[in-house]
C-alpha cells in the first residue's frame, strides 16, 4: 500500500537531490539504516520493477487486444499466455 509513495519520492529524489523524502527517511529510521542507503536501495527495486512490470503490462495490453479483435469463440480460445522460452 506504500510503494506510489515510496516510488514517487525516490523518483523526485532522482531527479532532484534536493527533493524531500520523508516517507523513505522515517522507513530508513525504523529499518536502522541511513537515508542514502534508503533512497538507493529503493531506487534501484523501482528501477527492477519499471522493468519488468512495462513487459508485463505490455504483454497483458497486447492480449486484450487481441480479445477486443475475436470474432468468434475459437479465436478466443486460441488466445493464450505464452511463457518465453527457458
Amino acid at each position: 500500500m506504500t510503494w506510489a509513495t515510496q516510488q514517487a519520492e525516490v523518483l523526485a529524489w532522482a531527479d532532484d537531490e534536493s527533493s524531500p523524502t520523508p516517507y523513505l527517511d522515517g522507513l530508513a529510521a525504523a529499518r536502522g539504516i541511513t537515508p542514502e542507503e534508503m533512497r538507493a536501495k529503493t531506487l534501484a527495486q523501482t528501477q527492477l520493477f519499471m522493468a519488468a512490470s512495462q513487459q508485463l503490462v505490455g504483454k497483458r495490453q497486447r492480449l486484450r487486444d487481441r480479445v477486443y479483435e475475436a470474432e468468434t469463440p475459437q479465436d478466443l480460445k486460441a488466445i493464450q499466455w505464452e511463457e518465453p522460452a527457458a
